[in-house]
């Protein structure tokens, strides 16, 4: 009899539990988005996809896009943002991968030609001048700054060269 009456008791307080978070689960929240600016990155004569991951400085008031296609960082200028302007590109000799911003430093991914080998993160300011490279592990795939700034986390894909041969590395 005592085991059922903690057995209940339990039963009991995990519904008191639950019962306010499935209260809360049932509201149904909606977002609408209406857009107030567009930019095509892309190109009038091969129409190829240019823009892949982006971060915005509210400090310039600029989105910082990689371009995966021409080893480029876009830079637009959206102090209107009614009409996006492309306002500089950095040039990355590699093609990125990622980016991030935090108070004025810029960090980009930028994978090794021969994909196995260690990549790089590239620094700059938000006018497109080279801080630091840094050499990191192979395919750096995602960047994000600690809130605090103080650290650059990098995610490695790592990827083999090939897949299932005996050489593979």
């Amino acid at each position: 009899m005592r085991q059922m009456k903690a057995a209940l008791g339990t039963l009991v307080l995990l519904g008191i539990t639950i019962l306010p978070t499935l209260t809360v689960a049932k509201e149904d929240k909606q977002i609408t988005l209406t857009p107030i600016g567009r930019y095509d990155a892309r190109s009038v004569i091969t129409d190829i996809e240019r823009a892949e991951i982006a971060a915005y400085d509210p400090a310039t008031r600029r989105i910082f896009s990689i371009n995966p296609t021409l080893f480029r960082v876009d830079v637009l200028d959206i102090s209107d943002p009614t009409d996006p302007v492309l306002a500089f590109t950095i040039p990355l000799g590699g093609r990125p991968n990622s980016i991030a911003i935090h108070k004025g430093v810029l960090a980009v991914a930028v994978e090794n030609a021969i994909k196995t080998d260690p990549g790089f993160v590239k620094l700059f300011n938000t006018e497109g001048s080279l801080l630091n490279t840094i050499t990191v592990g192979a395919l750096p795939d995602m960047l994000i700054f600690t809130p605090n700034g103080k650290r650059l986390l990098v995610a490695n894909e790592g990827e083999p060269n090939s897949y299932g041969l005996p050489d593979s590395v």
